[in-house]
């Protein structure tokens, strides 16, 4: 009786743990690793908005931290939608470029 209740024990101990491991991956699949003083917010797996409210970014590295973002083949496989705003750029990263993306940018400055 009690090696039953044991067994009955590790074995929701270990359903927990395994939920727990895959929601912890789930996580980390789904994060987006936003430019430095940029907001990133994504609304659902194909709408992604980036804004970098108007700040003193180097856009050199703003060009190639949204281009190592949007390199990822997971993240350009479901965005149908990018907004990339209030930014210093003039240029459109190239993997934008390569993506079947509707993107606005109406907010780039010149």
């Amino acid at each position: 009786m009690v090696f039953s209740a044991v067994l009955k024990r590790m074995a929701w101990s270990f359903v927990f743990v395994l939920c727990t491991l895959l929601a912890v991956t789930f996580t980390a699949k789904s994060a987006i690793n936003c430019p430095q003083m940029c907001t990133c917010q994504q609304r659902n797996d194909r709408s992604l908005v980036i804004d970098c409210g108007g700040r003193k970014i180097n856009a050199s590295l703003l060009y190639n931290a949204l281009e190592l973002l949007l390199s990822d083949d997971e993240l350009r496989e479901r965005l149908t939608s990018l907004q990339i705003s209030n930014t210093p750029l003039t240029e459109v990263p190239v993997s934008v470029c390569v993506s079947s993306v509707e993107v606005n940018l109406a907010e780039f400055e010149s």
